[in-house]
């Protein structure tokens, strides 16, 4: 029983960690691209929604790029 606690704990603490850096990684991520762009307020579907799109876009680009050349 006390491994079962131990080891737990560990899981649930590094889990927890992982959770917290990756939030801040993007909170940052999109605060400091926000000020770049001269945006005052911003929101997080949007922004992976532009990404996604972007994402896409430059698929598409770089397809008809490798298609006519």
């Amino acid at each position: 029983m006390r491994n079962i606690f131990i080891y737990g704990a560990q899981f649930f603490g590094e889990k927890y960690m992982i959770e917290i850096f990756t939030k801040k990684i993007f909170y940052n991520l999109t605060k400091y691209q926000n000020n770049w762009l001269n945006f005052s307020n911003y929101h997080y579907s949007s922004y992976f929604l532009h990404i996604i799109s972007f994402l896409f876009y430059l698929l598409t680009v770089i397809n008809f790029f490798f298609y006519f050349c």
